[in-house]
């Protein structure tokens, strides 16, 4: 069994239980919790108080996250030496799966859409991430570009899909806010007029 360091004096309470044990309640980190380890693990149940964002490094080829019975979020299949991946306020269960020595930080407060090229706000990433929720005051289009054989587009209002084998594409947005989940092999990027 690869052991979990927990590198800031924080958030992971308690040992990992037994199958069919009692776990107990996690308690909010006053501080941003950072977690390390090499190859898979299972990280200790941590709550986020506030929106947050996950950032993780591997110098592995492979990093993926999955959360068990979580509040929403936290999601990531990627071959990149660094991402992010949005939280919202809720309790968290992660398994982690890498090929490589990998390092988490929990930081207090959601990402935002950054300024592209051409007016234009968005995000970039490597395969699979959940992505903060973002606000439009306008109908508009939402362009993406992916390096990959793969690209979609989850939305959970269900008002924005995407499933391409394309390098490039647009869909259209309502105006109001959204949530999306992008899953992709290679790099990509999504964006649109504010």
């Amino acid at each position: 069994m690869r052991s979990i360091s927990v590198l800031c004096a924080v958030v992971a309470i308690g040992a990992i239980p037994a199958i069919g044990a009692a776990t107990a309640a996690p308690e909010v980190a006053s501080a941003a919790p950072v977690f390390s380890g090499s190859g898979r693990t299972s990280l200790r149940p941590f709550k986020v108080g506030t929106a947050s964002t996950l950032r993780w490094t591997n110098d592995g080829p492979i990093f993926q996250i999955f959360p068990r019975n979580t509040a929403g979020g936290g999601s990531v299949n990627a071959a990149a030496r660094a991402g992010a991946t949005y939280l919202k306020p809720g309790t968290y269960m992660l398994n982690v799966r890498a090929v490589g020595n990998w390092t988490i930080r929990i930081l207090s407060g959601a990402e935002r859409p950054r300024s592209l090229d051409g007016g234009m706000v968005g995000f970039r990433g490597s395969g699979r991430r959940d992505l903060p929720p973002f606000e439009n005051r306008r109908g508009t289009k939402l362009l993406w570009t992916n390096s990959g054989s793969i690209f979609q587009i989850f939305s959970s209002d269900c008002c924005v899909a995407v499933n391409s084998r394309g390098e490039r594409g647009s869909t259209s947005i309502a105006a109001g806010r959204h949530e999306l989940t992008v899953n992709a092999i290679g790099s990509w990027t999504v964006r649109w007029k504010p």
